[in-house]
């Protein structure tokens, strides 16, 4: 059954420093930008550019000063195409830190505590997520 599925070559989350009161408005020059090239764009919390093999996504974080970035593609070369598309892009705007490189996600370490009587989660990054290019 297995042999059905399709493979997927996916990223991992990756997030770009950009300050809290700009990543709104690049976040929809971005979508925007998308649709007027004529590409699908699903445009709920972000912009999820759809393509015939693969997709990709930028939104504005909810919580920090950055832009969060995740893509998907049927092979590997596509995803690097995808990913190199919106590096490119990303370039252009100089409140994207720094100049649309990709940063290496954050890898962190989440406890649940105890707060009050619900459960809370404390977030510890465990290193210092280092920049692609």
């Amino acid at each position: 059954m297995l042999q059905r599925c399709s493979k997927w070559c996916s990223s991992p989350v990756y997030n770009v420093d950009c300050p809290d009161e700009e990543k709104y408005q690049v976040g929809e020059q971005l979508t925007q930008r998308f649709k007027a090239a004529g590409y699908k764009v699903i445009d709920l919390s972000g912009a999820r550019v759809v393509f015939e093999d693969g997709w990709g996504l930028v939104r504005p974080s909810s919580n920090l000063p950055e832009l969060v970035l995740r893509f998907e593609a049927r092979t590997d070369s596509r995803l690097q195409e995808i990913q190199q598309m919106f590096r490119d892009i990303l370039k252009e705007y100089p409140s994207v830190a720094p100049s649309g490189k990709l940063a290496k996600p954050l890898i962190r370490e989440i406890e649940y505590v105890e707060y009050g009587r619900n459960m809370k989660a404390k977030h510890r990054n465990l290193n210092s997520g280092v920049l692609l290019s």
